[in-house]
């Protein structure tokens, strides 16, 4: 099977959909980018068999501004607790710039349900010397943290979103850290992932690559909390 002939087909466009509409209502007019586990799953069942494991479905919806931010508020870093504890802002709020420029930044996040409504701010850049322009909803799944999770269905225009790394997962069935900006929260996510999934992981090998991060990001301080977000998962 060719993936990516695979992956661009209506019919399996389609198969996602309903797939999911056994799982929540899901109406076609709907504007939303559905991205991640719970689309990036069911594409791995209908590939290699088994039955899909979706725990949320994370929407994204982007957020038109009337002003623009101001720079700094486009990267926040932390937030301080009831304790007055400043902690990794770990909710999905973090920044991601993608190699041609452009960035994005979760300004809310709510749940209701299984869904997962994720409200984003997007800025369409160039970046010196990169003559790249890339549709918003591939920088998205660019800045996921594993190579499993980097796909999604444009409800709009009725297409699959998905990147080269999710290619190469469906192809081996090996799952790999991609992105290790959070690797207290990236480890969790991969344990999980790891029960979800039917596939291989050299988990030794993350483990050794997401330690060199936890050492160097923001000088290894940012990486020492997680917040309550990924508190729960841990505790379930």
């Amino acid at each position: 099977m060719n993936i990516e002939t695979f992956l661009k087909s209506k019919e399996t466009y389609q198969k996602v959909l309903d797939t999911l509409r056994t799982y929540v209502d899901i109406e076609d007019e709907s504007k939303g980018f559905i991205a991640g586990g719970s689309v990036s799953n069911i594409l791995f069942s209908l590939i290699h068999g088994g039955n899909a494991v979706v725990n949320d479905i994370d929407v994204y919806w982007q957020v038109k501004e009337d002003v623009k931010l101001k720079e700094e508020q486009w990267y926040p870093a932390v937030y301080v607790n009831e304790d007055g504890l400043e902690m990794v802002d770990d909710a999905y709020g973090r920044v991601f710039v993608s190699d041609s420029g452009s960035r994005m930044r979760v300004v809310k996040h709510s749940r209701k349900g299984i869904f997962n409504n994720i409200e984003y701010l997007y800025e369409e850049r160039k970046r010196y010397g990169v003559d790249i322009i890339k549709p918003k909803n591939l920088v998205i799944l660019e800045g996921f943290d594993l190579n499993c999770c980097k796909s999604g269905i444009d409800l709009e225009n009725g297409v699959i979103f998905y990147t080269q790394e999710f290619v190469e997962f469906l192809q081996t069935k090996q799952l790999k850290v991609v992105s290790p900006c959070a690797p207290i929260q990236t480890t969790i996510r991969l344990q999980k992932k790891m029960k979800d999934l039917d596939c291989f992981c050299d988990f030794e090998h993350e483990m050794r690559f997401l330690t060199v991060a936890a050492k160097h990001i923001h000088g290894g301080q940012m990486t020492k909390f997680i917040g309550p977000e990924t508190y729960e998962k841990y505790e379930n």
